[in-house]
Parts: structure tokens; sequence; C-alpha cells
């Protein structure tokens, strides 16, 4: 099968390297990003009601969540920001599908998008999946993340 040339994955990255490595020395790794729950002993039959899709994910976490938002900031009708609404949030199932919906929201083909470093390992490869370049800027740690403007300029 042959991929799109928007990425050019023909170059095993660092962390599938590392993870060789560690397998081939014995290491026994757990996977952490695991989505899928049979394979964590939750068969079907222990799953119970129906599920159905919402693309803004589950109501309940939404409400949950504004409900939240709400009373640590105070957030009233006539509030500025207004009271949140439960419709007004997403709930993603991940820091990289926030990052790539980000993206292709607010980016065209070519444009760039400034990332710290240190910072999310996955925003060059997530930014070249949208066609997007990714432009490092350092932090600076003195007790604090500090970013150097004159750097970044």
């Amino acid at each position: 099968m042959r991929f799109s040339s928007r990425v050019d994955v023909s170059e095993p990255n660092p962390i599938i390297l590392a993870q060789r490595k560690a397998i081939f020395n014995g290491v026994k790794l757990t996977k952490l990003n695991d989505s899928n729950p049979t394979s964590h002993g939750l068969a079907p039959q222990c799953l119970s009601g129906c599920y159905t899709a919402d693309p803004r994910g589950p109501k309940e976490i939404r409400d949950i969540l504004s409900n939240f938002i709400n009373k640590r900031d105070n957030r009233t009708e006539k509030s500025v920001p207004p009271k949140l609404n439960p419709d007004q949030l997403y709930v993603l199932s991940s820091t990289s599908q926030a990052y790539a919906w980000l993206m292709m929201l607010l980016c065209d083909a070519g444009d760039a998008v400034m990332g710290p470093t240190p910072g999310y390992p996955l925003i060059e490869s997530i930014a070249r999946l949208q066609c997007v370049n990714a432009i490092p800027y350092p932090l600076h740690y003195d007790g604090s993340w500090t970013i150097d403007i004159a750097r970044v300029r």
C-alpha cells in the first residue's frame, strides 16, 4: 500500500526505534494508549447500554465539564464571558485529535504553527499530516517555564 507523499514515513520515528530496542532486550511494555476495551477484559457482555455516537462527546461529560467551569469561574447568563453551555464543548478522544482538528479548522495548507520545546511530542507529525509547517521555539525553565520572546521573533 502506498501512503500519501504529504508525510515522509520512510524512516521509523525515535519512539518506535526505542520500543523495538526495548522489546528486543526483553523489556515488557504496557500500552497506555490502547482504547480497545476487549483487550483489557471488558468483553461486550460486560459493557452495558447502547452506544449512540455524538460527535461532540458524551452529553453527560459535557454537562459535568460545563457545570465545573461555570462554578469555578462564577459564570452566569450575564457575566463576561457568559455561562458556558454544554453544546459549546467538544470532548475529544485525545490531544492529538484536538490538535488535528484545530489545524484543519484554522490553517490552510502551507501555513505554519509554532510549538514549544519541550512540548507535545506529536505536534510536528500532526502538522505534517495537515500539510502545515511546525516551527519549534524553546522554553526555558528557571523555577517556572518561560518563553524568550526575543528568540521567538
